[in-house]
């Protein structure tokens, strides 16, 4: 029985370690001031990237980004802010923010049996000139499902019904852009969330060798039926002695 636990256990780890998310986000932010004086900067990161450029100082124009990704999350925050020349109308600085996030990996449904949910849901908030930025096209797709997830909507939800311990493909995207001129600014923000999925993060936790506990596991099994057999056989052999 002891065995039979053990090659249970490692079955479930292996199972395990197919729970894994490789994560994105992508941002560039500029301003160009009005002597013509351009500053810009971009980053990319498996979990969050914080991007300035310009000045604090009013009169400089500023554009400012912090933006995060995790196995199941995304958010940001965008600040941009812009100067018109008053003694020269039509002479601006200009502040720019472009951003992009991915999911994708491998997750599994636990804590039931049979078919459960896995919700997402999204909220955002765009102010400023031009709607205060825009989102591009956002899409979740999960087991072969795929669902639209509008960010300029200012909410959107929704869900997937998918096989408990299941080893389950998420595929997740979607983009943001904004620019500020002419004394405008922009505040923008978003969040988004999927629930219910269990998942580790490959830069934290080492995952078990998958591959490597298959084999135990099987070998497990195999040690199983030897002894099994090895006691038919030494039965056999004490009945005959016995005779």
């Amino acid at each position: 029985m002891k065995w039979v636990n053990a090659a249970a256990l490692l079955a479930t780890l292996a199972m395990a370690g197919y729970a894994h998310g490789d994560t994105i986000v992508t941002g560039s932010v500029s301003n160009q001031n009005l002597t013509g004086g351009r500053c810009s900067t971009s980053a990319a990161s498996s979990n969050s990237v914080s991007l300035s450029c310009g000045s604090s100082g009013f009169t400089d124009g500023l554009a400012q980004v912090n933006a995060a990704v995790g196995p199941l999350d995304a958010s940001m925050k965008v600040f941009l802010s812009s100067y018109e020349n008053p003694a020269t109308p039509g002479m601006s600085t200009l502040a720019l923010a472009n951003l992009s996030w991915a999911i994708d990996g491998t997750y599994i449904l636990t804590g039931g049996s049979g078919y459960g949910y896995v919700d997402w849901s999204a909220t955002s908030y765009r102010y400023g000139e031009g709607g205060g930025g825009v989102f591009g096209p956002c899409s979740i797709t999960l087991n072969g499902m795929t669902e639209n997830c509008d960010l300029n909507a200012g909410s959107a939800s929704g869900s997937f019904l998918v096989p408990y311990d299941t080893p389950l493909t998420l595929i997740f995207g979607t983009s943001y852009s904004a620019g500020s001129v002419d004394f405008d600014e922009v505040y923008s923000g978003m969040n988004f969330d999927i629930d219910g999925l269990s998942a580790v993060d490959p830069t934290m936790t080492p995952e078990p060798p998958t591959l490597t506990l298959v084999a135990l596991a099987a070998g497990i099994v195999v040690c199983i039926r030897l002894r099994s057999r090895a006691k038919r056989e030494l039965a056999h052999g004490v009945a005959d002695r016995e005779r």
